[in-house]
């Protein structure tokens, strides 16, 4: 059985630095070119930047319950300063 290229992406984004959230780091480590990522991902019904979304809303959930701080948290994943997050969270 194969696992869906979304699951794939998640796992990716999960496991390592914001700082290598893209799509371009993603394909090149699943083995594949950005638009064949893309193309994989629209046939699932979703895309990488929801995915990415989807893990920021979570991972920002977490750490706002544990006591951080809006711009901590923002910039732990990868965002410029808390406005970004506070637009996402909306």
């Amino acid at each position: 059985m194969t696992v869906p290229t979304s699951e794939r992406v998640g796992l990716y984004l999960s496991i390592v630095e914001p700082r290598y959230w893209s799509l371009e780091h993603c394909a090149e480590t699943l083995n594949l070119s950005s638009s064949t990522l893309c193309r994989k991902l629209k046939l699932e019904g979703t895309g990488f930047y929801k995915i990415l979304t989807d893990l920021r809303i979570y991972k920002a959930t977490e750490m706002l319950r544990a006591g951080k701080t809006l711009e901590y948290t923002a910039t732990s994943l990868g965002l410029a300063h808390g406005r970004c997050m506070d637009a996402i969270l909306r």
